[in-house]
């Protein structure tokens, strides 16, 4: 018999297992606009890409040392990439020099989608990392508490906040038919997702999810989603909020911090803290030592002061995550 073709082509590594007991975080990370400063602005930038080296590659600046203490934990960390699998090679080794070890990266097939001349689906991608988030969902240990990293360039408020609700059962039969005609599937590419969804463990997973701000305005307004979702101006702010989580230490969120400040950009550290303080991101007493120990190191002027919050923003895990009139809005995904 004819081994049937994948409808949404992609290319997987696995790196680390993960014990099938495992209970803890586990995070799950895009590549472009996220962990790595990817140029698609220009013909020129794009063309640039498939010729650089590992050097070439400019992390987000505090993200190395997020992503870094992630697995320097131990926590799990998947990439999931709409970039080519033939870029997969300097794209680790971006990560051995970060000092960041996945445990697995999945990549879109892009050359294989041109060969069965779907062009149009190089730039489609929700189909693609859905497909990848639920074939991890059948994967992995169904108790880890799942983490979600991604940024307001494309789609990942909604895909990621989609797939927690498809998870927790919150889309029946007829309006999952919905959803994907709004997502411009093609009928095998639904299928394949609704096989997934079958075999899926029971329950939504995700705990938090984490955007960072690439524009200065969003294309969506990211306070409609549900309350797990939060955004950051940048990766000290996403730091901010795994350390209010319980998920990272001060003396690592400290990491992030200093390599804001080795890149000289104090502006954004401080704006990061800052932001915390108004919003409501930490307790108190949690974000006074944070401002103590970075006037320690000389990170935070001494004449700078600000006043701690009372308590931090709580995260709930229930209700819907994506906005209740999400299928009615008007968007191509």
């Amino acid at each position: 018999m004819a081994r049937q073709r994948d409808p949404i082509p992609a290319k997987r590594r696995t790196l680390r297992t993960v014990a099938t007991d495992y209970q803890g975080p586990m995070f799950f990370v895009d590549i472009d606009k996220t962990y790595l400063l990817t140029r698609f602005e220009s013909p020129l930038a794009m063309a640039k890409i498939p010729f650089e080296g590992a050097q070439d590659k400019r992390p987000n600046p505090g993200m190395p040392a997020l992503l870094s203490s992630v697995t320097g934990r131990g926590y799990p960390l998947f990439f999931i990439s709409a970039s080519p699998p033939q870029l997969g090679k300097v794209l680790l080794q971006r990560m051995e020099l970060d000092g960041v070890r996945p445990s697995g990266v999945t990549f879109k097939d892009q050359l294989r989608l041109l060969f069965r001349g779907r062009p149009r689906k190089l730039v489609k991608h929700v189909g693609f990392k859905l497909k990848a988030l639920l074939e991890y969902r059948c994967e992995l240990p169904a108790q880890a508490r799942w983490i979600l990293i991604g940024d307001d360039a494309e789609s990942d408020a909604m895909c990621y906040s989609l797939f927690a609700d498809l998870c927790a059962g919150r889309w029946p039969g007829y309006e999952r038919a919905r959803v994907w005609e709004k997502l411009e599937l093609e009928p095998r590419e639904s299928e394949a997702l609704e096989a997934l969804l079958l075999q899926a463990p029971a329950g939504d997973p995700v705990e938090r999810i984490v955007i960072l701000r690439t524009r200065t305005r969003a294309r969506r307004d990211l306070e409609s989603y549900g309350g797990r979702l939060q955004e950051a101006r940048n990766p000290m702010v996403a730091a901010l909020l795994l350390l209010e989580a319980g998920v990272l230490e001060q003396d690592e969120v400290l990491r992030v911090a200093a390599e804001l400040y080795q890149l000289g950009l104090e502006a954004e550290l401080l704006a990061a803290i800052c932001d915390a303080r108004k919003r409501g991101l930490l307790a108190g007493p949690t974000l006074a030592g944070l401002i103590e120990a970075c006037q320690g190191r000389g990170y935070w002027p001494d004449f700078l002061e600000l006043q701690s919050g009372e308590d931090a923003s709580s995260i709930t895990r229930d209700g819907p995550c994506l906005p209740a009139d999400w299928l009615r809005g008007g968007s191509s995904w």
